[in-house]
């Protein structure tokens, strides 16, 4: 008896019980925390996975109507090349009968063929105008259901791409976009026609590329007939004659020659009288700007009498000066100014509380160079002075146009009282540039596309909503993925996509006419800034798809689609949010 109380074999064996339950228990969590993470990580997916397919059918939802825009744009684009060439034929009529006289009567020869081709040209537009009109409307009515039924088929094929996965990682998924319809609008037949008075005009200027006028281009003055007289083209009621926008490129001064040359251009002149005065502007032109040294902007006597007081030097700029002042309108469109100025350095001492000029200019620093900006250096935005003088000359001396004279803004600090400043002056302008755009109207009848306003509205395109920003709410959609875990933080999921426009340089206007609309995944935020307000067509077509408010919350949403004894209202929803978006 003894013996069998101080035997310890397996002793060690008790500890071993208890450290193999223990690490037992150690096991089992450990897998149970591996399966947990798991299939967060499955439910994670199918939240990510519901929320990018349902942005990625929103993308191609507005590429569909981007493609319809094209198309509805193409179609009118025919009637107007119709109408262009009927026009085209009765002004060539009107050339051919004006230039008889010129000819000895040979052009009048080609008064036959053009008037037949205005015919043809006004036959077939007759005969594709049914046609076009019927195929307006109905792309316009395609397009209006696409943009009410691509949420619906997004929300759809985002439960699709749940069942695809492997495992039952959701056991039902909701995708909140912040519309109920994709984020369009109704546009107006005048944007459509607009935009395929562009593509005509787009397609006109494909043979002229590089062949231009003086100061024209060839593609702008054919493709300028579309600008601003679309309506001509589209609308049985425009007033408005149709024209061509014709942007030129203007050296400003023009000299007296250059301008006499010009306005011979406009009138029925002599063509040697022609020739003789703009070969005159171009020697005049030569001279003006070999008298300007490249370096310092002097006059440079080379003969002649260019330097004199009334020469062309000072005539030039003169009438630079006048030209390139700021102006009330169209200011931006001068550029690319070239100037004389003059640099100096000026001393100033402070005396009796106030800096005083010791120096106007320290000797050996004053120096003139002639310059180039593409901003004016005088003027409300110049880089040197802000007031523009339009005073060329004052008791005979040259005043600037502006500068930056002026003594220093602040006291001394210290024992220092003398301060040497640098200034700069604008004494002349030598030139700028300006894109200038003019409108010249021809002669016509309209096309009459639409036979009245109501008409015209049923072959409109759609366009981005009003007040709807890239990368705002109207293009966001949040994923709600329901897991079959019991405890609220392991059985939801929210994830976050939008659908934009891959082309950071597109403006808002050419978002719908083109295909470029794509689909990410976003970082998961807390709902912001509202979308754009409804309008009239948004309230009906949710009306149309009985849109009801409680699938526009997340709580509705988890009520709605959970098992019948998920804790909803165990979610706190306003921590899902935060720990989502960190």
């Amino acid at each position: 008896m003894r013996g069998l109380t101080r035997d310890q074999r397996g002793a060690i064996m008790v500890l071993g019980l208890f450290m193999a339950l223990f690490a037992t228990g150690c096991l089992v969590y450990l897998f149970k925390l591996g399966g947990a993470i798991t299939e967060r990580e499955h439910l994670q997916d199918a939240a990510d996975a519901a929320a990018f397919s349902a942005a990625v059918l929103h993308a191609r939802g507005m590429n569909v109507i981007a493609l319809v825009n094209m198309t509805m744009a193409a179609l009118l684009a025919v009637l107007i090349v119709l109408k262009l060439v009927e026009m085209a034929g009765y002004v060539g009529v009107t050339f051919a009968t004006g230039l008889a006289f010129v000819t000895g009567g040979a052009s009048l020869s080609a008064v036959p063929p053009l008037t037949q081709a205005a015919i043809s040209a006004r036959e077939a537009h007759d005969a594709a105008k049914p046609v076009v009109q019927t195929s307006l409307r109905v792309l316009r009515i395609a397009a209006r259901g696409v943009r009410v039924v691509m949420p619906s088929v997004a929300q759809t094929r985002s439960v699709l791409a749940i069942a695809d996965q492997d495992g039952p990682a959701a056991i039902a998924t909701l995708v909140v976009p912040s519309r109920v319809t994709l984020p369009t609008r109704d546009g107006s037949y005048d944007e459509l026609c607009t935009k395929a008075g562009d593509y005509v005009g787009a397609l006109i200027n494909v043979p002229f590329e590089g062949m231009s006028l003086p100061g024209f281009s060839i593609g702008e003055i054919t493709g300028g007939l579309i600008d601003t007289g679309s309506a001509w083209f589209c609308e049985a009621d425009a007033g408005g004659r149709p024209g061509t926008s014709v942007t030129r490129r203007i050296w400003h001064p023009i000299l007296p020659k250059s301008r006499a040359c010009e306005a011979l251009g406009h009138h029925d002149a002599d063509e040697a009288e022609h020739q003789r005065v703009c070969g005159q502007a171009e020697q005049e032109t030569v001279a003006a700007d070999e008298a300007i040294d490249p370096d310092t902007g002097h006059c440079v006597p080379a003969g002649g009498d260019a330097c004199a007081p009334d020469g062309l030097y000072e005539l030039r700029a003169s009438l630079a000066q006048s030209a390139c002042a700021p102006r009330e309108r169209d200011d931006a469109s001068l550029s690319k100014f070239t100037w004389q100025a003059r640099s100096f350095t000026r001393r100033y001492v402070w005396d009796e509380g106030e800096w005083k000029v010791a120096e106007p200019i320290v000797s050996g620093t004053e120096q003139y160079d002639r310059r180039q900006s593409a901003r004016r250096p005088c003027g409300p935005s110049g880089g040197i002075g802000r007031e523009w003088s339009s005073v060329r000359r004052r008791d005979g001396e040259l005043v600037p146009i502006c500068s930056n004279v002026a003594p220093p803004s602040t006291p001394p600090i210290g024992s220092q009282h003398t301060v040497d400043l640098v200034h700069t002056e604008v004494l002349q302008m030598f030139r700028c540039f300006e894109l200038r755009t003019e409108r010249r109207e021809i002669e016509g009848e309209g096309g009459g596309l639409a036979a009245s306003e109501e008409e015209g509205q049923q072959m409109a395109p759609q366009l981005i909503a009003e007040g709807a920003e890239l990368g705002e709410e109207d293009f966001q959609l949040r994923a709600l993925a329901i897991g079959p875990g019991a405890g609220a933080l392991e059985g939801v999921a929210f994830a976050q996509a939008e659908h934009y426009f891959d082309d950071a340089e597109a403006t808002p206007a050419d978002l719908l006419w083109r295909m470029g609309w794509t689909a990410r995944l976003r970082r998961f935020r807390e709902p912001g800034r509202q979308p754009a307000p409804a309008g009239t067509d948004d309230l009906a077509d949710a009306a149309l798809h009985q849109t009801g408010a409680a699938h526009t919350t997340f709580e509705s949403a988890c009520a709605a689609l959970a098992p019948e004894h998920f804790p909803c209202a165990a979610i706190d929803l306003e921590l899902f949010f935060k720990l989502a978006a960190h």
